[in-house]
């Protein structure tokens, strides 16, 4: 279901207005991750506004061409987190279908995988990078390659799993999660 370029300025003018008012906090470990993403989404969005003005409606890009979302269904139905609290929960399968903690992502992966809804793929990003941030602390890399298992409980878990005031996973409370599930 394509949406009108009306309803999609809207909601691009709505995201960049979002993003433009959230504060970076400096002490905020993986705050300039998200940060870049935030920045780069921003961009992304003010050159979708562009593509707009110059077409009335919205079309998919032609086979070969560089892809830009179409957005799809209902424009937003993820709230766009301004605090840890807001980060809403994805289904496992929606985290962690093929997702390799190993390799690089670029937000235009995680755009294209939610084309229709711009805030989930950032709440995806925000929720990869706790992940992440969890799995290269000291004290986790040998508790996860103990069991290699694990590291797929914990892919499962953070896909709802509460984030903390620093946008991370709380490490304690985490690992007792993951454990839990092997249990």
């Amino acid at each position: 279901m394509a949406v009108s370029a009306k309803e999609l300025r809207r909601a691009l003018d709505e995201l960049i207005a979002t993003l433009d008012r959230r504060l970076p906090r400096i002490d905020g470990v993986g705050e300039s991750a998200i940060a870049r993403d935030a920045g780069a989404l921003r961009a992304r969005a003010v050159t979708r506004l562009g593509q707009l003005a110059e077409s009335p409606s919205v079309v998919p890009p032609a086979a070969g061409s560089v892809a830009t979302p179409v957005v799809c269904g209902s424009i937003s139905p993820t709230p766009f987190p301004t605090r840890p609290s807001d980060v809403a929960a994805l289904t496992a399968s929606e985290f962690a279908g093929a997702l390799d903690l190993h390799a690089s992502v670029s937000i235009d992966d995680v755009c294209q995988r939610f084309v229709d809804d711009a805030n989930r793929a950032l709440v995806w990003l925000i929720r990869f990078r706790a992940l992440t941030a969890w799995c290269e602390r000291t004290d986790t890399r040998p508790w996860l390659r103990a069991e290699p298992v694990r590291a797929e409980r914990a892919c499962a878990m953070a896909a709802g799993f509460v984030l903390n005031d620093n946008w991370e996973f709380d490490a304690g409370e985490f690992r007792s999660a993951v454990q839990s599930v092997a249990s």
